[in-house]
């Protein structure tokens, strides 16, 4: 399902398609499967989204793990209150209908992240959401006390 306004598109995950982020790699290291980029594909990154429902609360707390905040913007200039107001004005992910304590997160990933049979570093960029009776962002540990189970997830195509 394909969601659209204000330039920014939502992409359903389509349950079929079990390799959503992954791309061919070839498995020989030759010269003729090297692959070059321009700086500008070198730092291209892709948007991926989840969308997950609370279970139950997890009594344990958020001691065990260090949590890193959401943030108000990604580094390609995407704002969270775009997405809050988009969220809140429009029904987007379908047949879904938002519950107490639902969980939106939204981070970026770099479109080639192996390079020359290297990992490239972990981003760290996310925005997350929450919804009390209509989605905001969290900027707290309003989420760490639940355990979540995802319900959609996808791409966003900003053009």
């Amino acid at each position: 399902m394909i969601y659209s306004q204000n330039k920014i598109e939502f992409i359903i995950k389509d349950g079929s398609s079990s390799n959503f982020h992954e791309e061919i790699i070839h498995n020989k290291n030759s010269r003729r499967y090297k692959l070059n980029l321009t700086t500008s594909q070198y730092h291209e990154t892709r948007i991926f989204w989840n969308l997950s429902s609370s279970k139950f609360r997890d009594d344990l707390g958020f001691e065990f793990y260090q949590y890193q905040s959401s943030r108000n913007k990604l580094n390609n200039g995407l704002l969270a209150e775009t997405i809050v107001s988009l969220l809140n004005s429009t029904k987007i992910f379908g047949n879904y209908s938002a519950q107490k304590n639902d969980f939106l997160k939204i981070w970026l990933e770099y479109k080639h992240p192996i390079i020359h049979n290297k990992s490239r570093p972990y981003i760290g960029d996310f925005i997350s959401f929450i919804y009390n009776k209509e989605w905001k962002i969290n900027n707290g540990y309003d989420h760490t006390d639940f355990e979540y189970e995802t319900l959609q997830e996808g791409e966003i195509i900003l053009f």
